[in-house]
């Protein structure tokens, strides 16, 4: 019996893994699915065999809003900056939530401009100063537009994008621009008080680390999951051309990055680790940071 409701619940999983957009109508139509869904589980008065079928898998019937987590991984920073979407978490949530794509779609809009937002924060990181120009955002049309709509120009990106001190993002109010300029300040304080600026912003082919030091990559993340988020890819990128990488960083977020270093010659390395190199001001300006940060997002240090 369990052998065979499972083998019930592996081909709902493949539906899910060829994209099927409406996995509920597919069961209920595929003539032998439903009848797997009928021997496995009898129909109760009030409910189908293929409901319960579909509940014993998981999916839901009452409308659920998928919370921020649920939302954010939907998306992910693909090539050349794009923001795109995950169409297997995509079509899992439209099941799960059992809600419409078009809501799906509203609850998505604010975070999708959030992330175009870090795509264009990570084309300025990772390209050279003298590289960033109209010319060179026609390559991405889709950075161009935001430059375009977003920040009104060329002229005021660059004004606002202070490119000789790397990135320091336009003022606002916003949660999320809060902590990007919180997160290049991180990289301002770890520049001034450790690595140094002979060590900062080393462009090597199409990669630029934070920092390089006698050959050791290191990667400046706000937050512990920075790395990890939206499917970032900065950790196997770099890893293209060094060894060993270093993830370090000032907001422990709580996440679980065992699996990324079994995977990766990667270390996630807090600051505080680095504090006995410092003066004790500079030990202050971090953990001023990370009580601001913390405040930010609505977590006690």
């Amino acid at each position: 019996m369990e052998d065979r409701i499972e083998r019930l619940f592996t081909s709902i999983d493949n539906l899910f893994d060829e994209g099927c957009v409406d996995v509920v109508r597919e069961v209920r139509s595929n003539e032998a699915l439903r009848k797997q869904c009928n021997r496995l589980f009898p129909p109760k008065k009030d409910k189908s065999s293929t409901t319960l079928a579909l509940e014993a898998y998981g999916l839901r019937f009452d409308t659920y809003v998928p919370n921020r987590k649920e939302l954010e991984n939907c998306l992910f920073i693909g090539e050349d900056y794009k923001v795109e979407v995950d169409i297997y978490r995509y079509n899992e949530l439209l099941v799960c939530c059992n809600i419409d794509q078009s809501d799906l779609d509203d609850l998505l809009r604010p975070i999708k401009t959030e992330l175009r937002l870090e795509a264009l924060s990570n084309f300025v990181r990772e390209t050279s100063p003298d590289m960033i120009s109209y010319s060179s955002l026609r390559e991405y049309p889709h950075l161009r537009v935001l430059v375009e709509q977003d920040l009104g120009g060329i002229e005021k990106f660059r004004e606002r994008f202070n490119l000789d001190k790397r990135m320091v993002f336009y003022a606002n109010t916003s949660k999320t621009r809060s902590l990007i300029n919180n997160g290049f300040y991180f990289e301002e304080l770890l520049e001034n008080h450790l690595f140094g600026k002979v060590n900062a912003q080393v462009t090597y082919k199409d990669s630029r680390p934070d920092f390089v030091v006698e050959g050791n990559w290191f990667d400046a993340k706000l937050s512990k999951g920075t790395a990890l988020f939206h499917k970032v890819n900065t950790i196997p990128k770099y890893l293209e051309h060094t060894d060993h990488l270093t993830i370090i960083y000032a907001y422990d977020d709580g996440a679980d990055t065992s699996e990324v270093e079994s995977l990766y010659n990667v270390d996630f390395v807090h600051v505080s680790e680095y504090y006995d190199l410092m003066s004790a001001e500079a030990v202050a300006e971090f953990e001023d940071l990370i009580e601001r940060v913390g405040v930010l997002k609505g977590r006690s240090i």
